[in-house]
């Protein structure tokens, strides 16, 4: 068609575009901790690919491409490098969605690894303007930008050198600027340079809506066949009304017998642990937990499943069922929620134990979002609303500092007498420096001296791992003259 003939042109814009994002990946990522240089490289993704959804773009697009910034950019404000992972996933699976668009729970999902699945075909797409160029006979006209690519590189370089040696200040400038050529990171920058353009070329592709062949065809197709029971237009055969309304009316009524046998733990506390023999706090923690969570999280699929398959004349009757099986998973979600509690209480808190606590929370937002949809009988908005609940809870982790908060609550359960995993919180990154400080002596000593160790190990490589926690952490440390001592065991 024209529209896509027009899509599929050689662009050079983008070509340039590209070339400009992977040389500022290729300076300011290799060999730098996560910091202001992953975050700069982020900006120059997103301003290289804003041309190419400029003419699609819609408030869901430009809110999803600015959440992927942002989740990207919290490499600047934290150190914890599980965090920052999962920030990055994140900010990946999000701009690959605002890129691709979508609205349906189907949609969302492939446009999560659209970028993925557009990459095999990214180096092709770029080098068109070039190989258009080079198959008509006016490549002469490559000659004046090629040499005055060259002459004005020879400038830089010559000029640059000169205003260095005769400047101290200036030397120092540009030192922190451009980082000193390394041979040894050579192929570390030729790889990011390479990864950072095809990313905005596959960026590109998915944003322009050109569908991609050969080998990204085939793994589209095999999405879109995983993917198939979430398309309600695939169904071909809605099944009886005896066929789904059994199996919820039995769900219905085991969820109300264990809801039962449940409330005496609710309403019972440690009181009902005493009265229960053979039975400690950190036993029934431990028991069950995460059933529990595999129960709601399959519930909701289970809900989602009957909406689409059972048949909308069907309405009344699903709202009758699914409405009370909504409301008993909530009392299964807080039966979880309160299991976690004892778990942490008598063991302590880790990352995974609080990650499972924020994930317990956006699985009851979302089930308070399907309990609505099911009122309104309106659920065009959910996959979109489940979405920013999920990117709500990895955002609230970076809001409350995780590392920060787990050794917070881990040494106030040592001040009510419990036991200290100093090993444990020896291990957490610079976001917690500043609870560390109020640990005890001995305790304080080994978390501080492993801080110290690993900071002054790790190389910031100037501007381009600046970062506010490494920053702080020193700042606590060379304030209280802390980390100086023997490290944990010596």
């Amino acid at each position: 068609s024209p529209q896509s003939a027009l899509e599929c042109r050689p662009d050079r814009s983008r070509l340039v575009a590209a070339a400009i994002a992977g040389l500022v990946g290729a300076i300011a990522v290799p060999d730098a901790p996560p910091g202001l240089g992953l975050a700069v490289t982020t900006l120059a993704i997103a301003a290289a690919l804003l041309p190419a959804m400029r003419a699609r773009a819609t408030w869901w697009s430009r809110s999803a491409g600015a959440g992927a910034v942002l989740l990207a950019g919290l490499s600047v404000v934290r150190d914890a490098e599980w965090l920052i992972a999962l920030d990055l996933v994140a900010a990946f699976a999000l701009g690959s969605m605002a890129l691709a668009g979508g609205r349906t729970f189907r949609e969302l999902i492939k446009g999560s690894a659209s970028v993925v699945i557009a990459g095999p075909m990214a180096p092709a797409h770029l080098a068109k303007p070039v190989l258009a160029r080079l198959a008509v006979p006016r490549t002469r006209k490559l000659g004046p930008a090629i040499r005055a690519g060259l002459v004005s590189a020879l400038v830089l370089i010559v000029f640059g050198a000169l205003f260095a040696s005769a400047d101290a200040v200036f030397d120092d400038l540009a030192d922190r600027l451009v980082p000193p050529l390394d041979v040894e990171l050579a192929p570390s920058r030729v790889i990011v340079f390479l990864l950072v353009a095809g990313l905005v070329g596959a960026g590109a592709l998915v944003a322009t809506r050109v569908q991609p062949v050969g080998l990204s065809g085939g793994l589209s197709g095999f999405a879109d066949l995983l993917l198939a029971p979430l398309d309600p237009e695939r169904v071909q055969v809605r099944p009886a009304r005896i066929e789904w309304m059994a199996p919820l009316v039995v769900l219905n009524l085991l969820f109300a017998v264990f809801v039962g046998v449940q409330f005496a733990a609710f309403f019972g506390g440690r009181d009902h642990l005493v009265r229960t023999p053979g039975l400690t706090a950190a036993e029934y923690a431990r028991s069950g937990f995460f059933q529990l969570l595999t129960v709601c999280l399959l519930t909701l699929a289970v809900v989602a499943l009957a909406v689409r398959w059972v048949d909308a004349s069907e309405r009344a009757r699903l709202r009758l069922l699914l409405g009370p099986l909504c409301l008993l998973t909530g009392v299964v979600l807080v039966s979880a929620a309160h299991r976690l509690h004892h778990y942490q209480e008598a063991f302590g808190y880790t990352r995974l134990r609080l990650v499972v606590d924020v994930s317990l929370a956006v699985i009851g937002v979302v089930l308070a979002l399907l309990m609505v949809a099911g009122a309104l009988w309106r659920a065009g908005w959910m996959p979109r609303a489940v979405l920013a609940a999920a990117i709500g809870g990895l955002l609230a982790l970076n809001v409350m500092n995780a590392d920060a908060f787990i050794a917070r609550r881990n040494i106030e359960r040592a001040r009510a007498g419990a036991q200290l995993d100093t090993d444990y919180l020896s291990g957490l990154s610079a976001d917690a420096a500043g609870e560390l400080v109020s640990l005890p002596d001995a305790a304080r000593s080994c978390a501080l001296s492993r801080l110290r160790a690993r900071l002054d190990r790790l190389d910031d490589a100037g501007w381009r791992g600046a970062n506010m926690s490494r920053r702080s952490a020193r700042e606590v440390l060379d304030t209280y003259g802390l980390g100086h001592g023997p490290e944990c065991g010596r």
